[in-house]
């Protein structure tokens, strides 16, 4: 028994519907066949999903799907004796304007209304990559600028290489999202100086923006993107730094308790790295033993001496600091260190454990245990047992 094949007929895609975006990042400018209109027009397609109407160039698309196309008509006046306003296009001056019609004859590139001749006729210039632009009551795209605020607040304006890609554009986000965006080149054969946001630097870099299909963390100018991105060298060793209205850093002092109770003062090498960090305040912070950290380079200043509190030893101690990323035990003076942090003097000639055993004039010499004496101060702290230097005392 032989196999049937049946003939299945091939969809026509100058009758699917036009415009049709599909889905995926990709971006590229496509063109349909409008029905309604009889005539190609330009779309963005996204990569996937879309449908058989899509062709790579205009020329592709009327090759397949021929609707003389009423736009690119010559004016025709016709025959008759009528005098009947209508409206035609004028592809050299790219608008719509009026003509008498005679009543007969003539060509499509004749309409009612200049309504009709624009919405026909009328190519959009879409820099958008989220959809068209917001349109005026004359069907054009809603122009925008620095100093002028046109835009509806759903849209944002995009800064394209003329008057004409400078329009508002759907997709608005507010300004921590625009600094969490990536920096898209965009399309087109444009080569504009802009600024983006790299939030895992903190940073506004320079990048050459192609004119279409870009986003909001695209700025005219550094400053712009500074003023509305955080901009800050992080010295912080846990979290981010405590900003303020204009997300810069939070500056602070040593002692001034400028960053509240739950962030402490980092000291760097340079004033604009004193900086709120999250955690415990200094105060008690430093001098409840936390190890001093050498913390990480980086700043233009070379690497300085500074001062931990040792709860061993219950004292202050010098080490180097590198200038970021290191912790609340640290300190630019030694009599800073002691100042915060209770510092406990040694009156023995030897090394000895803290917190020291205390003890009096007059008591028990067996008070200090063996190869210990009491040693009688002037004040109570320091009436301490000390070592006598001919038996082995072991200190933490």
């Amino acid at each position: 028994m032989g196999i049937i094949y049946s003939r299945t007929s091939i969809p026509d895609p100058c009758t699917a519907p036009p415009r049709n975006p599909g889905i995926g990042k990709y971006r590229a400018t496509r063109w349909a066949f409008d029905g309604n209109n009889r005539k190609c027009v330009p779309f963005e397609y996204r990569g996937m999903k879309g449908n058989a109407n899509n062709f790579i160039s205009r020329e592709s698309c009327e090759q397949k799907c021929p609707g003389g196309d009423p736009c690119g008509q010559p004016l025709d006046r016709g025959i008759g004796g009528a005098q009947l306003s209508r409206w035609y296009w004028n592809e050299q001056s790219q608008c719509c304007l009026p003509f008498s019609y005679c009543g007969q004859k003539g060509t499509q590139n004749n309409f009612l209304t200049k309504q009709d001749c624009e919405r026909t006729c009328f190519e959009l210039d879409n820099p958008c990559a989220l959809g068209e632009p917001q349109m005026t009551a004359e069907h054009r795209s809603q122009q925008c600028s620095l100093n002028s605020n046109t835009c509806a607040n759903s849209y944002w304006c995009h800064f394209g290489a003329n008057q004409d890609t400078t329009v508002c554009c759907p997709g608005r986000v507010g300004p921590d999202e625009i600094c969490t965006q990536p920096m898209v080149e965009g399309e087109g054969e444009a080569q504009l100086p802009r600024w983006y946001y790299d939030p895992s630097t903190r940073q506004c870099v320079q990048f050459q923006y192609k004119g279409r299909y870009g986003n909001q963390n695209n700025f005219l100018t550094e400053q712009m993107c500074e003023q509305t991105c955080p901009v800050y060298v992080n010295v912080c060793p846990v979290g981010s730094p405590l900003l303020d209205e204009t997300n810069r850093p939070v500056p602070c002092t040593f002692g001034s308790n400028s960053c509240g109770t739950d962030h402490w003062c980092h000291l760097g090498l340079l004033p604009a790295e004193y900086q709120c960090c999250p955690g415990t305040p200094t105060i008690p912070g430093a001098c409840q033993g936390l190890s001093p950290v050498d913390g990480a380079l980086g700043a233009t200043q070379p690497p300085q001496t500074r001062y931990y509190y040792d709860a061993s030893k219950m004292q202050c101690e010098q080490f180097i600091y590198n200038g970021r990323k290191g912790n609340q035990n640290n300190f630019l003076a030694k009599e800073d260190c002691e100042a915060t942090c209770r510092v406990m003097p040694n009156p023995c000639r030897l090394p000895i454990s803290m917190p020291p055993q205390q003890c009096s004039a007059g008591s028990n010499p067996d008070t200090c245990g063996m190869g210990m004496w009491c040693h009688v101060g002037f004040s109570p702290e320091t009436t301490v047992c000390c070592p006598d230097g001919n038996h082995t005392v072991f200190t933490k």
